[in-house]
């Protein structure tokens, strides 16, 4: 599956979908931009950011998740081309939402969809029969249990396809995380557990998975709690870093169905007990970063740490002077560009620290604003998610935990954005693995489609570019994981975009 050339791919970019029964619908105030294939160069300038504000608009917007909040996620799992919530929580015996996003007020349609039950622990959104509707997996609180799959019938229901799919029992099962692993054009599941070996689904195509994790070398018999996938060394493979409570694990694909622990090796190795992972190019070299979010507790305090990529197959900590460590007890993480400069900047949840969220400085360093922005509290947050729910072209963020459950509208001021829908047709419909790279100035800044995101959640699939005062026209090129190379031109500041996978 090697990369195919620009030119192979050459064709127009089209504004629809071409699965039965879908029909594309406009974005309101947005720009439709037409997308050619051409040569990538730099584009626009760049301009200091103001910090921007966060406001509490939980009580207007509908959303009234209570108890105990555990994992969120943004999806637009109705295909209207805005953002719906799904959230759970922790209380016994637990229970979800699904709020449907009607233009900006949120209602409550679990039982409708069919998602009031089992309560679930972690979720992961990804089309695995890639029939255009994002589906659900996720585990419970349950022990013994097996994970769980509900398909999206595409009429705002789901059926539980658990039992089809031959899902195995857990005694703890913790943390699913979706990844085209083979690159066969169908989304594979890992599964992280909390107590005895880890599970790597294979999807076979038609609606059932093998567990491949012995074979493959990925189910180390820890106390996994977390997963994130990303390819840290550019081979075009995904590879897998698990968090756990003991030693941490980072895999890298081999391209044969096998994966090798290069922890070590790479320099990642952390001890400490670990609750969540996630990745994100911060210095937009073109190799992604790695950040662990550790935990520790009253009296022995741990630091989280920032892995660079040195683009050899090892990572630097330069946790110290990027000023990223968060001492304390730690809980989950998210790259995200809150203030539209084109940087990714870093949140950080604590259990005995206020929230963190660190601006990216653009020299290495970071600058907690979470005071001065209105993050700081809720305090004590499992799970953030991020995404633009207001269609106003800045991150929003869905804050679950201890203390409140709490939607933050990102008032500004930011600078201009540019937003993708990522398609496959070779590729997982999904585009989970895909990643495209914005010419910005000197910079290149890259978004990657994840398949989970931080502890328990999982943020927009949508890759959104801020893109300060530069102002366009931009270029893009996104490479799909099938291996084709997709070149953008003509794309404007202040438009939402699907790009589909040529083939």
């Amino acid at each position: 599956m090697g990369e195919r050339s620009d030119s192979e791919n050459a064709m127009p970019a089209r504004c629809s979908r071409s699965w039965p029964g879908f029909e594309a619908r406009p974005w309101p105030g947005l720009t439709v931009v037409i997308l050619v294939t051409g040569l990538l160069s730099p584009s626009g300038g760049q301009a200091a950011a103001a910090i921007p504000h966060f406001t509490d608009v939980t009580a207007s917007s509908g959303i009234h998740v209570q108890g105990l909040g555990n994992a969120s996620s943004w999806i637009d799992y109705d295909g209207d081309g805005d953002l719906d919530l799904f959230a759970t929580n922790s209380d016994f015996p637990g229970r979800n939402y699904l709020y449907r996003n009607d233009g900006g007020v949120f209602t409550d349609v679990t039982t409708m969809a069919g998602l009031k039950s089992p309560a679930l622990r972690s979720v992961a959104w990804g089309d695995f029969d890639n029939d255009g509707h994002p589906d659900l997996a996720a585990t419970t609180y349950m022990s013994g249990d097996h994970a769980r799959l509900f398909h999206n019938d595409g009429d705002g229901t789901f059926t539980d396809v658990s039992a089809l799919a031959g899902f195995l029992p857990s005694s703890l099962p913790w943390r699913v995380a979706w990844a085209d692993f083979d690159r066969d054009g169908l989304l594979d599941l890992f599964q992280a557990n909390l107590s005895g070996p880890a599970y790597l689904y294979r999807n076979d195509g038609d609606g059932t998975f093998t567990e491949v994790g012995g074979a493959a070398g990925v189910s180390n018999s820890g106390s996994a709690t977390d997963a994130a996938w990303s390819d840290y060394d550019g081979d075009a493979w995904p590879d897998l870093f698990v968090s756990d409570d003991g030693a941490d694990h980072l895999y890298r694909n081999d391209g044969d169905g096998t994966f090798t622990d290069v922890t070590s090796q790479a320099g990642v190795s952390d001890n400490s007990d670990s609750v969540s992972a996630c990745w994100g190019d911060e210095d937009a070299d073109g190799r992604v970063d790695l950040y662990v979010v550790n935990i520790g507790g009253f009296g022995q305090p741990v630091a989280n740490h920032l892995y660079r990529n040195d683009g050899d197959g090892t990572f630097t900590d330069v946790t110290s002077q990027a000023g990223v460590g968060d001492v304390g007890d730690g809980r989950t993480c998210n790259w995200v560009d809150v203030d539209a400069d084109g940087r990714l900047d870093l949140f950080a949840s604590d259990h005995i620290h206020v929230n963190r969220l660190y601006r990216n400085n653009g020299d290495g360093t970071f600058t907690d604003i979470a005071a001065s922005s209105g993050l700081a509290n809720p305090f004590d947050t499992f799970n953030a998610t991020w995404g633009d729910e207001d269609g106003d072209g800045d991150l929003d963020v869905m804050v679950v935990g201890h203390d409140a459950n709490a939607l933050f509208a990102n008032q500004g001021p930011t600078g201009g954005f540019l937003q993708l829908d990522l398609v496959g047709t070779r590729s997982n419909a999904s585009a989970i693995g895909a990643r495209a790279f914005l010419a910005l100035g000197h910079r290149s800044p890259n978004r990657t489609v994840q398949g989970a995101t931080g502890a328990y959640g999982q943020d927009s699939l949508t890759l959104e570019f801020g893109l300060g005062r530069a102002p366009g026209p931009f270029r893009a090129r996104v490479l799909w994981p099938s291996g084709t190379v997709q070149v953008l031109t003509g794309l404007q500041a202040n438009s939402r975009v699907q790009v589909i996978e040529p083939g």
